[in-house]
């Protein structure tokens, strides 16, 4: 899935950990260590020239959350899309 950050820069950074949030989901999450304790997943997501190719769920995770955008050009926040 692509997403876009509207910045200005030509390459953005961007470090993530969805598992804090969704502590249920295993593909956010690491292996299990010696404790049996498992940590969320880092991911890093880099946006070159406004856009990143992620996997569907980490792509709609940065979309909820307000991180990236599910369309490259600017709307008004109040704009409906179809």
């Amino acid at each position: 899935m692509k997403v876009y950050y509207h910045g200005r820069s030509t390459k953005h950074r961007l470090f993530v950990q969805p598992g804090v949030d969704h502590p249920e989901s295993s593909e956010w999450m690491e292996a299990a260590d010696h404790d049996g304790k498992r940590k969320p997943k880092l991911f890093d997501v880099i946006f070159e020239n406004g856009i990143a190719t992620v996997d569907d769920n980490l792509g709609k995770y940065l979309i909820t959350k307000g991180l990236a955008n599910k369309s490259k050009f600017i709307l008004p926040a109040n704009a409906e899309v179809a």
